[in-house]
């Protein structure tokens, strides 16, 4: 892949974010681990990474070895998911949104480059993300929300 579709990818990302949501059950079962991320409570999780991929993912006080991730309300009365990786690697996730009655709506996401951060927003109110499936992205793999 050429450092211009890298760089053009990575401004993409940082300026823009990914503004996006369906509710189709699109959840990849390829990766491993599971948060929960709730309005205003950061939350982070440790990532065990061997040389076939992520070993484990578990929940962490800090994203000091893996990821961060928090989400706020935004003035427009929308919502943000910052994700902030210490990772060498990209790393690419399932987000489920979960409504006050439990139902889940998967929705885009973003890959996460390494050791930078990444955002996600949506225009509406979101009690719960449930953020899934951790997996590394190749150099083979294309850098696409979805």
């Amino acid at each position: 892949m050429s450092l211009r579709i890298i760089v053009l990818a990575l401004l993409g990302l940082f300026i823009g974010g990914c503004v996006t949501g369906n509710t189709r059950s699109n959840i990849s079962e390829k990766g491993v681990g599971e948060v929960f991320v709730a309005p205003e409570v950061n939350a982070a999780v440790e990532v065990v990474i061997a040389s076939d991929g992520i070993v484990s993912v578990s929940q962490a006080s800090t994203g000091e070895n893996g990821i961060e991730f928090s989400l706020s309300k935004m003035g427009s009365g929308g919502m943000m998911l910052s994700a902030q990786s210490s990772l060498d690697v990209v790393i690419k996730y399932d987000i489920e949104m979960i409504d006050n009655n439990g139902k889940r709506y998967y929705t885009s996401s973003c890959p996460l480059m390494p050791k930078a951060g990444a955002f996600e927003s949506w225009g509406h109110n979101i009690p719960k993300l449930r953020i899934s499936n951790f997996r590394i992205l190749k150099e083979s793999e294309a850098l696409v929300c979805q």
